[in-house]
């Protein structure tokens, strides 16, 4: 099993920041409820062997992608009933907000392959 607080390839400690909101006078207001850290594989997008690649979804345009694996579930918008709200990841100082998150399971090894974009503030 690969260890991932362990493993190299572009080993970076990262932050996670879980945020919830309320709708006050019809404006989301987010709340920063806590903040880990982790280790994380962070890489650009581009370095990503073609045959695995995964688009973002239809209609939304990335330009600075990193795809990250952890062995921390991300949450991405609306993916959770507890969790609504987009984790923010904070990678090498940058902000970025997960797009698409697929658990997998390899080698006998749970880990999430996370798409990232650039978080623009929204």
């Amino acid at each position: 099993m690969i260890d991932l607080r362990r493993f190299s390839l572009n080993k970076t400690q990262i932050q996670i920041q879980r945020y919830s909101s309320t709708l006050v006078d019809g404006i989301v207001q987010k709340t920063l409820d806590e903040t880990l850290q982790a280790w994380a594989s962070v890489q650009p997008y581009d370095t990503v062997d073609p045959s695995s690649r995964f688009e973002p979804e239809v209609g939304r345009w990335v330009e600075e992608k990193y795809i990250m694996y952890i062995d921390q579930v991300i949450y991405q918008d609306n993916s959770s009933d507890l969790h609504p709200d987009a984790d923010i990841i904070v990678a090498d100082g940058v902000e970025y907000e997960p797009i698409r998150v697929q658990k997998w399971l390899h080698l006998n090894n749970e880990h999430y392959k996370v798409l990232l974009q650039r978080y623009d503030g929204d």
